[in-house]
């Protein structure tokens, strides 16, 4: 099967957006703390992944929801680490 470049750029966009959290979610587990990260960026982050799965699932975009879930996935360490530091 030979992607288009369209479809490689979608790719990797997924897996680089989904990437983008585990450095920010391994500081703040060493470091124990999270004053400096901006709780309502990840809540306003989490409300438009949850507003991407219901426009991906309506319009049948696997791919998107499928990464989309993956980073809800990944704002629950975030949230957790945040209400138990704070």
């Amino acid at each position: 099967m030979v992607l288009d470049i369209g479809s490689s750029c979608g790719f990797i966009a997924n897996i680089m957006s989904n990437m983008a959290f585990i450095p920010q979610i391994i500081k703040s587990f060493r470091r124990k703390q999270l004053h400096d990260v901006s709780i309502m960026m990840f809540a306003t982050l989490f409300i438009t992944q949850i507003c991407w799965i219901i426009y991906a699932i309506s319009v049948n975009a696997t791919q998107v929801w499928i990464s989309s879930s993956i980073e809800l996935i990944l704002f629950m360490p975030i949230f957790i680490m945040w209400r138990r530091y704070r």
